[in-house]
């Protein structure tokens, strides 16, 4: 789901490690989203990309004694060109 829709160029050689950093609030909303790492290097084309797609999902908070609490990601995405269409 994070990574469908992903438009890459047909020349690319953006393939590695790419790591998305965010935190779910308490409400379920997404904040303080970045770029750790991305195998596009600093164009963060994979990047920006992938944080757009996180965006769109609904995401649950994390769980403290039973109440919703902030709850921090770290989501490794690695793009492997022998897994390509």
């Amino acid at each position: 789901m994070i990574t469908k829709n992903l438009k890459l160029p047909p020349s690319t050689n953006y393939y590695g490690l790419t790591i998305i950093v965010f935190v779910v609030e308490a409400d379920g909303q997404i904040d303080g989203q970045r770029v750790k790492r991305d195998s596009s290097g600093d164009e963060h084309l994979l990047g920006n990309q992938i944080l757009r797609n996180i965006a769109t999902l609904k995401w649950k908070p994390g769980k403290c004694n039973g109440k919703p609490v902030p709850c921090m990601y770290s989501i490794p995405i690695n793009l492997d060109p022998s897994l390509s269409e």
